[in-house]
């Protein structure tokens, strides 16, 4: 996507303006939602989407489409990852696919959720590499919801606010756009950390400079 031609579908601009016409047509959800399933096969970076969405559709709206686009394109490419198996996933994800796999058998759907909070891999390529994985599909997909439903209600909140502040500059638009930048991130981060720390293996938390505690 970025080295290609392709590369200027990656401008949130130009994603929007191809989007507009999806205001005002009753069949938009499902528009969207096949968005997202194409984006997902295609390895397209789901921020962008979940941007694009925001910006196009009423919030709520938006953040359903979102949501749920999400999840079925992880729902899909998990399938993918668990039919082309370890082997073939591997060739894509590289040795991603055993970091993922460790974080996420481990830990179940509070693992997934923090995958889903920390860059280990582009979003695509965790699903499959949690398909060829294995991991339980009902964590899977709960963990998804939990991890992507922050990031997917705060980023159409501020793309609201921020559409109110282009229209309608005024200190009190930029306050109230500054302050719902600040809880989404401020939250985001904040359940972040809850989740790594309390769920994810402590191993992984370790410094690797730590001196190893004496055998027995």
């Amino acid at each position: 996507w970025r080295w290609t031609s392709l590369g200027e579908w990656l401008d949130l601009g130009t994603l929007a303006r191809s989007a507009a016409w999806l205001r005002d047509n009753h069949n938009a959800p499902l528009w969207v939602i096949g968005a997202f399933l194409a984006g997902g096969i295609t390895c397209f970076p789901v921020t962008l989407l979940i941007f694009a969405t925001a910006f196009v559709l009423r919030a709520w709206l938006a953040i359903v489409c979102a949501l749920l686009g999400c999840i079925l394109s992880a729902m899909l490419l998990y399938a993918i990852g668990r039919w082309l198996g370890r082997k073939n996933v591997r060739r894509l994800a590289g040795r991603r696919l055993n970091r993922v796999n460790r974080l996420m058998t481990q830990q179940g759907a509070l693992a997934v959720a923090a995958i889903r909070m920390i860059p280990v891999a582009p979003y695509s390529l965790v699903n499959l590499a949690a398909g060829a994985a294995r991991v339980p599909f009902r964590d899977f997909v709960f963990g998804t919801f939990l991890g992507m439903s922050p990031g997917v209600a705060g980023i159409t909140f501020f793309s609201e606010r921020l559409g109110q502040m282009i229209r309608s500059p005024s200190t009190l638009n930029l306050l109230v756009l500054t302050g719902t930048l600040l809880l989404m991130f401020g939250g985001i981060i904040g359940l972040r950390r809850w989740i790594t720390s309390k769920h994810l293996p402590r191993k992984r938390r370790i410094s690797r400079f730590a001196t190893p505690a004496p055998s027995r």
